[in-house]
């Protein structure tokens, strides 16, 4: 198992980092862990994935709840003892992935 660490953050002002993390079939997978700071509005989430192709959704948006929402969509490789990101477009996401992706955007935007 090779540990990943995404950010978190949850402002009061409407800033966040959420990340998702999907197996190639499209299941969403939990953090292993949160690492939390006291207030609990920032810290990382760490999952441990066995050998494998993952992909990562990551929505942020700054402060002010009418900023527009960025996505970023990561593929990750678990090979050994490595994890290798590599940024791709909504296009290169399995179909399964796609859906529940955009379900969360939809969800986010209100």
């Amino acid at each position: 198992m090779v540990p990943v660490w995404f950010p978190y953050r949850s402002t009061l002002m409407g800033g966040f980092d959420y990340v998702y993390v999907f197996s190639s079939d499209g299941t969403l997978i939990k953090p292993t862990r949160k690492e939390r700071s006291r207030t609990g509005r920032h810290g990382d989430d760490i999952y441990e994935l066995s050998n494998g192709v993952y992909y990562a959704t990551w929505f942020s948006r700054p402060n002010g709840h009418n900023r527009p929402i960025y996505v970023r969509y990561i593929r990750l490789v678990v090979d050994g003892d490595n994890a290798t990101r590599s940024e791709i477009s909504e296009s290169d996401l399995p179909q399964a992935v796609a859906v529940k992706a955009r379900a969360i955007y939809n969800r986010l935007i209100g």
